[in-house]
């Protein structure tokens, strides 16, 4: 065999990195295309099942009736490992994509141009992401501006706010789109840790009353000269994925400063990647 196929050596191990991940990430998503046929078939199996332990047990057909309910039971458990599974792709996908875009992306990020800190912002979203771009020109009033929007208990103020209501398939079933929202805050100064736990209860509020997982939270404002960081506990509380609405310990709210710099670029804390099928 010829000498260069033992050969393993790297000349940018760094690059090397990434085009093994990039072909296993290439694996992965075709793996869950193909997967999804495999789930169909599955739980077409489990309908046909199901509907002879019914003909079995209405013919009194005990011992045929126990053998396809084994059947069933395996069927069950084999749709929920094929759901595991997939989970694990999508978000093994998921997590490649945005490194792939932070590789890939600008050292620095640019201010555009528009009257306020919020209309800037929207401008820089609609111009880095692209499925927010396409659901804002295909449904441009989901976007509210210095607007109130309803909790449970009472009304709250956002400079700006996108909400999309989850498809119906998704509220009976957990498919179909899962609804989306984004809500956006000016403040005059760099917010404290009691600014941050004021705006968690406003977004638990809210969601008690509409339903919907806050899936961005922006807060922005604009850096003076003198500007030197977050606090040290506000950072902490940020990047440690540790703010969470009450009775979703599970998922955690991205909650997002954004300072305006003097050199007239964003500072992202925490920075998330803008993904090309992604909304923000």
């Amino acid at each position: 065999m010829a000498r260069k196929e033992y050969y393993r050596g790297i000349e940018d191990p760094i690059a090397g990195t990434f085009k093994l991940a990039e072909e296993v990430s290439q694996k992965a998503d075709q793996i869950l295309f193909k997967s999804i046929f495999s789930l169909y078939f599955v739980w077409f199996g489990l309908i046909a099942t199901g509907l002879l332990m019914i003909t079995f047990l209405i013919n009194r057909n005990f011992f045929f009736f126990l053998i396809f309910l084994s059947v069933f039971i395996a069927g069950c458990v084999t749709v929920w490992l094929l759901a595991s599974i997939r989970e694990f792709l999508k978000r093994a996908s998921f997590r490649f994509s945005a490194i792939q875009t932070m590789r890939d992306g600008a050292p620095f990020h640019k201010i555009p141009k528009a009257r306020t800190k919020t209309e800037r912002f929207l401008k820089y979203l609609k111009n880095e992401n692209k499925a927010f771009s396409t659901l804002i020109k295909k449904r441009p009033e989901l976007v509210r501006k210095d607007s109130h929007i309803v909790g449970r208990k009472k009304r709250h103020h956002f400079d700006a706010y996108v909400v999309k209501k989850p498809t119906f398939l998704h509220s009976i079933h957990r498919s179909g789109h899962p609804g989306y929202a984004l809500y956006i805050k000016e403040y005059q100064r760099a917010p404290k840790e009691k600014e941050i736990r004021t705006l968690v209860k406003e977004l638990t509020d809210i969601y008690q009353k509409n339903k919907i997982y806050p899936n961005r939270v922006v807060m922005i404002f604009k850096a003076k000269g003198s500007y030197g960081g977050l606090d040290d506990e506000v950072y902490d509380w940020l990047v440690d994925e540790r703010i969470k609405i009450p009775g979703q310990l599970k998922r955690h709210v991205n909650i997002q400063v954004i300072a305006e710099l003097p050199d007239n670029t964003y500072e992202f804390i925490p920075f998330i990647p803008e993904l090309k099928d992604y909304l923000p």
